[in-house]
C-alpha cells in the first residue's frame, strides 16, 4: 500500500466520522423539534397547593424556589433522550423535582422519547439526595402523636426551613404539628436507635412526600430501605400490623381534625371501612395478668392462668387490644401496671373473649378506637358472596 493510499483512507475515515456526527446531531435536533411540537402550548407546572383541602388561607403555598426563567431553561431537559449525571448534580433539589414533575406531566400529554431512562435518572437523583442528607425533618400530628398523614403519604423534608414553613401552612388548615428531627442515614451515631425509614416501616408509611408545599416528589419507602429484619426466630415474635396502625392513625387524625368540608362523612366512612377490613385479618396483643390456677394435687406443678385486664369507661367495660408492642407499652406506662404480660391473639379470638364485655378499644393510649359489641358481631358475620 502506498503512502498516498494510506493518507487517502485516513482522510475518508475522518470525513465519514464527521458525516456520522452530523447525522446524529441532525437526528437529535429533529427529535427535539418533534417533541416540542407535540407539547406546544403546554405550560410548565406551577407550584402545587399543599393538599386538596381548600378554605381561605389554606389555599396558600410557599414561595417558589424555581423562577419562571429557570423553569424555561430546565424544562428543555425533558425533551432530551438522556440527562448527564453531572447536569443533575449541578441542580438544586427543587430544580430536580421540578424537572421530574414537568416530565411526568408532559409525558401524560404525549409520550416522550427515552422517558423511562430519564425519569429513572431523575428519581434516582432524588433518592441520592435523601440518602446523602444530614438530617430529616418530619411533621408529627399532635392529635395522634404519629407522623402527619396527608392523603396517602407522610411529608418529609431535608431542610429545616422547609419543615418550619410547611408547619405554618398546615397550621392555617388547623393541623397542629411539631417537627421531629431524625439523623441522616450516613450520620447515625447510635445504631441501636431505629432509623427513620425503619420507623416508617413499623408505622406502615410506604409512601413519602418529599418537600410537600413546594414542587414535591412521591417516594416509595422501599426504594430507600428494605424492611428491617425483626427477629431471626419468627415463632417468638409478637404481632405487629403496620398497615392497620397507619389506617388507624389516618382515621384518628381525620376524626380529630376540627374542620368542615364537602363529603367529610363519606371520607370518614371510607377510612373506617378500611380499618375494619384490616382488623378482621390482623392479630393483636392483649394485656393479661398471670395467676395461679388454684389447688393442685401433690407432686404436680401448679399451672398459671391468664386473667385478662379490661378498661372501664363510665359504666362500660372494654377489652384493650394493641396493634404492636410499642402501643402496648405506652398503655402500661400510663396505667403503671407492671404485672401484665403481652399475649398474642387473632381478631376472632379477641371478639370471643370480649363477649361478656361492652366491646373493645384499639390502642387506648393512641387512637383509642372504641368498637361496641354490636358492631363486633356485625364484623364477624360471613361476607355475602
Amino acid at each position: 500500500m502506498s503512502l498516498f493510499d494510506l493518507f487517502g483512507r485516513k482522510k475518508r475515515e475522518e470525513e465519514e466520522e464527521i458525516l456520522r456526527r452530523q447525522r446524529e446531531e441532525q437526528a437529535h435536533e429533529d427529535l427535539l423539534e418533534k417533541q416540542k411540537r407535540e407539547h406546544e402550548g403546554l405550560a410548565w407546572p406551577e407550584m402545587p397547593r399543599l393538599n386538596i383541602f381548600s378554605s381561605g388561607k389554606a389555599q396558600a403555598v410557599a414561595e417558589p424556589e424555581v423562577s419562571p426563567e429557570r423553569r424555561e431553561e430546565l424544562g428543555q431537559l425533558i425533551y432530551e433522550p438522556e440527562i448527564p449525571q453531572e447536569t443533575l448534580q449541578g441542580m438544586t433539589l427543587q430544580e430536580v423535582i421540578f424537572v421530574l414533575t414537568a416530565e411526568e406531566m408532559f409525558h401524560k400529554h404525549a409520550p416522550l422519547e427515552g422517558y423511562e431512562k430519564t425519569h429513572r435518572a431523575l428519581y434516582n437523583e432524588v433518592l441520592r439526595r435523601i440518602r446523602e442528607a444530614k438530617e430529616y425533618y418530619v411533621l408529627f400530628d399532635l392529635n395522634t402523636e404519629y407522623p402527619l398523614i396527608d392523603g396517602t403519604g407522610v411529608p418529609v423534608y431535608l431542610e429545616k426551613e422547609h419543615a418550619e414553613t410547611a408547619a405554618k401552612l398546615y397550621a392555617s388548615q388547623l393541623r397542629k404539628t411539631k417537627i421531629m428531627v431524625f439523623p441522616g442515614e450516613k450520620y447515625r451515631t447510635d445504631e441501636k436507635k431505629t432509623s427513620l425509614f425503619d420507623y416508617l416501616f413499623y408505622f406502615g408509611a410506604e409512601r413519602l412526600i418529599l418537600d410537600n408545599g413546594w414542587y414535591k416528589a412521591y417516594i416509595n419507602r422501599s426504594d430507600l430501605a428494605a424492611p428491617p429484619n425483626l427477629f431471626e426466630d419468627k415463632t417468638k415474635t409478637l404481632p405487629y400490623t403496620p398497615a392497620l396502625l397507619f389506617a388507624l392513625t389516618d382515621l384518628a387524625g381525620e376524626q380529630r381534625w376540627q374542620v368542615k368540608y364537602d363529603n367529610r362523612p363519606q371520607v370518614l366512612q371510607k377510612k373506617q371501612d378500611r380499618v375494619f377490613r384490616l382488623m378482621k385479618k390482623a392479630s393483636f396483643i392483649l394485656p393479661a395478668e398471670p395467676q395461679e390456677a388454684g389447688a393442685v394435687p401433690e407432686g404436680e406443678e401448679a399451672k398459671k392462668e391468664l386473667k385478662l385486664i379490661a378498661i372501664t369507661a363510665g359504666k362500660k367495660h372494654y377489652l384493650p387490644m394493641f396493634t404492636d408492642i410499642s402501643e402496648y407499652r405506652k398503655h402500661l406506662q400510663r396505667m403503671k401496671d407492671g404485672k401484665a404480660a403481652p399475649v398474642p391473639i387473632s381478631f376472632a379470638g379477641a371478639v370471643n373473649i370480649s363477649a361478656p364485655l361492652d366491646g373493645v378499644i384499639i390502642n387506648p393510649a393512641g387512637c383509642g378506637l372504641m368498637i361496641p359489641k354490636e358492631s363486633l358481631a356485625a364484623m364477624t358475620q360471613p361476607e355475602a358472596k
